[in-house]
């Protein structure tokens, strides 16, 4: 299993502390994400997992085989990073 890069979990409070914390998280099932059922036998939940439990946050993980799902989310996060450049940070993109 992957090891979640500590920059996420410390995005994640910073996302919190800025715009409070949501009540469910949507992702894909990547390692970093989600410990399948050998990878939790083995290892047990991934870090994101055991954050999102301490902070009471509810994890969705998207479907599989339903591209509808994750190409929303691929094609929000493409368009964020192009329109990133133009700006000097996340939030003066958001506001």
């Amino acid at each position: 299993m992957k090891k979640l890069d500590p920059i996420r979990i410390t995005w994640l409070h910073e996302a919190i502390a800025k715009h409070r914390k949501p009540a469910t998280i949507l992702t894909d099932r990547g390692s970093q994400f989600y410990a399948n059922k050998s990878e939790y036998k083995r290892d047990g939940a991934s870090e994101f997992e055991k954050e999102l439990v301490a902070l009471g946050i509810r994890h969705i993980l998207a479907c599989v085989n339903h591209p509808e799902t994750n190409c929303k989310l691929e094609w929000f996060h493409g368009k964020v990073q192009r329109k990133l450049r133009l700006f000097e940070d996340v939030d003066e993109l958001i506001h």
